[in-house]
């Protein structure tokens, strides 16, 4: 989120904003804190500000925003956390309490910030307080899920800008978060945008769009509905406008790189002719649309005012529309129209926009993976999975349940990938599992799913694949949060090294003796473990390591480096391999 609000200086207006932020906040957000009867007043207000912060951010409740404060002995610069399943968005705050409204945070602030959101999402769990036990779940969730969008939020009740070292600090913690693929952003938020931002909610910042509509037809009952056609100019200059508050009311923001959006650019590139055939188009709420008397009753082209105008779904195609006019110039959308839904809101129940948005954006959509089961080859793994006895589930369903005889397409993939002993395929799962299904003509998806690929290949590389997966579990677990990201973050390569080291024609071809070879599994693990540590420690340990598992080039030096027995430092710690023995001897 970004928010446009001047600076509102001068020494005594500053000190009348701060009081007035101070009363608000504690008005708003103080009685939902947690843990704070026996803080002083600029700590809860610092408290305050931090959840303020993350309602900025994700729209979140006051209750909500409140509970997300992590500040206190040992929060390691960071003062609030918050993930948004609905908007796939984390958010790590630090927040700073300035009475005098002049003063920035010190650049040893900022850069404690910056350390503590590098442990946060390596996982060096043991660098937190106790308070962030509740939300490690939250953490290791968005970690682990595609298109997450990371935000840095630095917020205070001061001057214009941070100092130069501050900035500095930012941006080259940002230069080795996004590396591979830019996933983190920073967000910077001074007094005057505090004040702002309290006295007008950004969110409630209407947006007035005059739109013009070919082949418009409209619904009158039981609400007022407009629809038809609008060019995709037209859609780039309401993004260039008003950027993300257009989707304001949107359940997801914007998602970055994704292979839907990829798809649309490809589209606006090669064939923006048929981008109206291609597209699901958009719909818009907004609080009243009026029609202009130009045209008259006429249905070929109608103007139209949109009032308190928010795209409810959509928002992917509208950024990337006014992303590739950037780009390429609005001439290059010429040719582009975009079917549209404008659905007024007025004279409407009260829950009714809620509902439209969320209907929008929770119906089922055709994705590439669905198209997979007209696959040849898939169809013969089914045939001859369910005559071994194995339910092998490729529709997409919510009423599959894995159990020790089924398994589903996600999972026999990951499974192939690890085991093909080619680590960009591993990469690839771990980086976005749909590029497998993008095309079923060539790779990735027909270097795993091939004429070669057997029943028997699959069935072992599953269960070979969940005891490594029990496995790093049990590891993590023994661990306590010590250097668990290697295992969090590196688990589809370490799956992928245990696999070489059991030998992929091994694991593919085993009739019998497959319990003795998930008997070799506990050892392999830990052997696995302590190469990737020497490595890391070594050659990369300043380094995110979620972006540092997603980038193909390193992970094959990586890979290479493990494969070429290097000979790890011994640890001396009793790691439980007895106990694992033991448990795999259970399987």
């Amino acid at each position: 989120m970004r928010l446009w609000a001047l600076f509102i200086g001068g020494n005594n207006m500053s000190k009348i904003h701060i009081r007035q932020i101070s009363k608000k906040l504690q008005e708003e957000i103080a009685p939902f804190l947690k843990d704070s009867a026996k803080d002083k007043e600029s700590q809860i207000l610092s408290k305050c500000l931090a959840a303020f912060g993350i309602k900025l951010a994700t729209g979140c409740s006051n209750k909500a925003a409140a509970l997300s404060v992590t500040d206190g002995a040992d929060d390691n610069g960071i003062d609030a956390v918050y993930y948004s399943e609905d908007t796939k968005k984390l958010v790590v705050c630090q927040a700073k309490w300035v009475q005098d409204g002049k003063s920035e945070p010190s650049s040893g602030d900022v850069g404690k910030f910056m350390k503590g959101v590098r442990d946060l999402v390596n996982l060096e769990k043991s660098n937190f307080s106790d308070k962030f036990d509740e939300k490690w779940d939250s953490i290791n969730k968005a970690l682990d899920s595609f298109g997450v969008e990371y935000e840095l939020v630095t917020i205070y009740t001061g001057a214009p800008s941070l100092g130069v070292h501050s900035v500095g600090c930012i941006n080259e913690t940002l230069e080795m978060l996004n590396d591979p693929e830019p996933l983190f952003h920073s967000v910077v938020l001074n007094l005057g945008e505090v004040y702002n931002a309290l006295a007008k909610d950004v969110h409630d910042l209407p947006i007035k769009l005059q739109m013009t509509l070919t082949n418009w037809g409209k619904n009158e009952a039981p609400h007022m509905a407009y629809y038809g056609l609008i060019s995709g100019g037209e859609l780039a200059n309401f993004f260039k406008d008003y950027g993300p508050r257009l989707f304001a009311r949107n359940i997801r923001s914007l998602l970055g790189s994704t292979v839907v959006n990829e798809e649309i650019a490809q589209t606006l590139k090669k064939s923006p002719e048929y981008f109206y055939y291609f597209n699901n188009g958009i719909t818009i709420t907004a609080d009243t649309v009026k029609k202009s008397g130009a045209g008259g009753t006429k249905r070929d082209i109608g103007l139209f005012e949109v009032n308190a105008a928010s795209i409810v779904n959509g928002a992917q195609t509208v950024s990337t529309i006014g992303k590739y006019a950037e780009e390429f110039g609005l001439s290059s959308l010429d040719s582009v129209s975009v079917p549209v839904r404008i659905i007024s809101l007025e004279h409407s129940e009260e829950d009714f926009g809620n509902s439209v948005t969320r209907a929008n954006n929770t119906q089922n959509r055709i994705e590439g993976r669905d198209f997979v089961v007209h696959d040849k080859e898939q169809i013969r793994l089914v045939t001859e999975l369910k005559v071994e006895g194995y339910t092998y589930n490729v529709k997409r369903s919510i009423l599959f349940k894995a159990n020790d005889k089924s398994f589903d397409l996600i999972e026999a993939c990951i499974a192939l990938a690890c085991l093909h002993q080619d680590v960009g395929l591993a990469v690839q799962v771990k980086r976005e599992i749909g590029r497998f299904w993008a095309d079923l003509n060539k790779a990735p998806y027909k270097s795993i799913f091939n004429p070669t690929t057997t029943a028997l290949m699959v069935v072992n590389a599953v269960i070979v694949l969940r005891t490594i997966s029990e496995v790093l579990v049990y590891k993590e677990f023994q661990r306590k949060g010590e250097h668990c990201g290697i295992i969090a973050h590196g688990n589809r390569m370490i799956q992928t090294l245990v696999f070489n080291a059991l030998g992929r024609s091994r694991v593919a071809n085993c009739h019998t003796g497959l319990d003795d070879m998930l008997g070799e599994i506990p050892n392999l693990v830990d052997e696995q473990i302590n190469k990737l540590e020497l490595i890391i420690s070594r050659d990369y340990k300043n380094a995110f390591l979620g972006s540092l598992f997603k980038n193909q080039s390193k992970c094959e030096l990586i890979y290479n480096e493990c494969v070429g027995n290097i000979q790890p430092v011994v640890d001396t710690v009793d790691n439980g391999t007895d106990d694992l023995f033991a448990f795999a001897e259970k399987k």
